[in-house]
């Protein structure tokens, strides 16, 4: 039987083109098997990451417990134990607390903090009280306000950086700092102002001529103002210094609100001053 020479050109053309799809076919399944195995390598390697990043999220947080509640051991604070109040109560946990630093150092870091607080902030007033073409009460209340600032982040860890015997008086009030400790930080403070004032007395030797002031930076009633509204502005001024000292520093609730100044606040006690528990 013969064959047709393009029949069997045609025979010959299908079974190479049969051959190199199977040969394709063949060269593929290899790298679609490669690609499997790459892919379920990567699940698994993203999987083997996820379990990681969970394992050691889990590891900082167990470790942060810990560290919170030997912290809160070393303070004497329950987390479990509800709050008690009354006077009594406060002032047992505020002698308590005040243990934690020497009666003697949280009382000379006030007077330090005083000290420094007249010297700066009064002084600032005696340079540049009154000149002309100075915009000299902002620049002495930014002093004022700076200088309490830092002096409150420099000794918060030792006394809580009250650096005012309103702010002492109102903790002491508030069961929050011992009777004891509240007269040594008020004799510390009281004399702290009057060395602060000896040392701007010796800066401005030539008083009359170089103190802007007149007096060394003392506040006096205003033109224009009587005793009786000069009092009011006081005890207005005071009751909100006092009021945000309680409210931010004092108060449990506003724990997650405070910077580096203060120590994380164990829940259920009181400290014994506003930025140390």
């Amino acid at each position: 039987m013969t064959s047709h020479p393009l029949l069997l050109a045609a025979a010959c053309l299908a079974a190479a083109a049969l051959a190199a799809s199977a040969d394709s076919c063949r060269a593929e399944e290899p790298i679609e098997d490669a690609a499997l195995l790459q892919s379920s390598a990567a699940a698994r390697s993203r999987g083997e990451h996820n379990d990681d990043v969970l394992s050691t999220a889990t590891k900082v947080q167990e470790l942060l417990d810990k560290v919170i509640e030997k912290e809160m051991a070393l303070e004497g604070g329950n987390p479990a134990a509800p709050a008690t109040d009354g006077p009594q109560s406060g002032n047992a946990t505020a002698a308590a607390t005040d243990e934690a630093v020497p009666a003697l150092h949280q009382s000379f870091a006030e007077f330090v903090a005083m000290t420094l607080f007249v010297i700066v902030g009064c002084g600032s007033a005696c340079g540049i009280a009154n000149k002309e073409g100075s915009a000299w009460v902002l620049q002495v209340a930014l002093t004022f306000g700076f200088a309490i600032t830092v002096l409150a982040y420099s000794i918060g860890a030792y006394s809580g950086g009250q650096i005012n015997c309103a702010v002492t008086f109102g903790l002491v009030l508030a069961g929050q700092l011992s009777v004891t400790q509240g007269l040594l930080n008020l004799a510390a403070q009281l004399a702290g102002s009057v060395v602060g004032a000896l040392v701007l007395r010796a800066v401005y030797a030539n008083h009359a001529k170089d103190d802007q002031t007149g007096g060394l930076g003392c506040n006096g009633v205003g033109e224009g103002f009587s005793k009786g509204s000069a009092l009011l502005g006081e005890i207005v001024g005071t009751f909100v210094l006092m009021y945000v000292v309680l409210e931010t520093a004092v108060n449990p609730m506003s724990v997650a609100n405070r910077t580096g100044l203060s120590r994380p606040w164990p829940s259920g006690s009181r400290c014994s001053s506003p930025t140390r528990c």
